[in-house]
């Protein structure tokens, strides 16, 4: 019942030539306007999910963005 008429916007910037990915959620009510605390911003380094060869792991990156979220969850259920 806490998101009950609240929309969630997530936007993410990733500068050309840049290590630093930096994710945002932020929850609105229908007319977009923001609460304080229902925003969260994080910036990620992005050598973090590669490994020497190369290899991406999808799985270390989505725990991290599943943090993001959780964070901005927690903020909403102590409203």
């Amino acid at each position: 019942a806490a998101l009950k008429d609240r929309r969630v916007v997530v936007s993410t910037v990733l500068p050309r030539f840049s290590i630093d990915y930096t994710l945002s959620v932020v929850l609105t009510d229908l007319n977009g306007n923001v609460k304080e605390g229902e925003s969260y911003e994080q910036v990620m380094k992005l050598t973090d999910y590669f490994e020497e060869n190369g290899t991406f792991h999808e799985d270390w990156f989505m725990d991290d963005v599943d943090h993001v979220i959780s964070i901005i969850g927690s903020k909403v259920k102590a409203q």
